[in-house]
């Protein structure tokens, strides 16, 4: 039996999860695709349709899938876009629907501090753009310097250009229509920003507070209204 994982929305950190959960936004996290592998047994698939995120989730999502010991499929249902297309790498066959589309790009960050700090972050989108390229090579065949090349240019593959450049192998059937809001924009993945982020945690922190503090006085005057009635029925005996 095939076990389906979805990989929607954004792709995001274990920690951040419960923020697009409260906000009822499609979201793929590191700790979503563990708990259906735990339960796994025989072959996955994957469905996706993401504008990808997070590198690092993106990564460990990937880690896991490749090393799974089932057979794992691939199938770009919709878009999979930035770190989505890495999670796409892990399946031993890629298929894309025909209205699919495969984004590659150069990694991106934000960046605050002394020289030092700059210096530090350049490096590691270097080397994050080279392991993900060599990731894309291995796949296609291609060398790692006409994958960085592509990834400069922040290419858009639709699935015949998909499967002739090696990154995906075949065309699933007749998929609807990718629903994904295009923009001048070429920040594609909606992020939330940190300082939205702390907004919303102390909301949220808040609002399960007042919760908690509502259900004590609800349950104290239950105990309180028990402990009246055994005093009255204590009277009557």
């Amino acid at each position: 039996m095939t076990t389906v994982i979805p990989i929607k929305g954004v792709i995001i950190n274990n920690d951040d999860a419960y923020i697009y959960a409260y906000l009822e936004m499609d979201y793929t996290s590191p700790k979503q695709v563990q708990a259906v592998l735990n339960q796994a047994k025989d072959d996955i698939e994957l469905e996706i349709n993401s504008v990808g995120g997070d590198v690092d989730s993106a990564s460990e999502i990937y880690t896991m899938l490749s090393t799974y010991q089932g057979n794992v499929i691939a199938k770009i249902v919709g878009l999979a876009a930035s770190s989505a297309s890495v999670i796409a790498m892990a399946g031993n066959t890629v298929e894309i629907g025909k209205l699919g589309q495969l984004m590659i790009h150069r990694a991106s960050a934000g960046i605050a501090g002394n020289a030092d700090d700059f210096s530090s972050g350049l490096q590691m989108l270097n080397e994050t753009d080279q392991a993900i390229a060599k990731l894309y090579a291995e796949k296609t065949g291609k060398s790692v310097d006409e994958m960085l090349n592509l990834m400069k240019a922040e290419t858009w593959l639709g699935a015949d250009r998909a499967i002739e450049l090696g990154l995906a192998d075949s065309i699933i059937g007749e998929d609807e229509k990718p629903k994904i809001q295009m923009t001048a924009s070429l920040n594609l993945t909606p992020r939330i920003s940190n300082d939205a982020k702390a907004k919303l945690k102390l909301a949220i922190e808040n609002k399960l507070n007042k919760k908690n503090e509502e259900s004590c006085q609800s349950d104290m005057a239950l105990l309180n209204a028990q402990i009246g009635y055994l005093e009255l029925k204590g009277s009557e005996l």
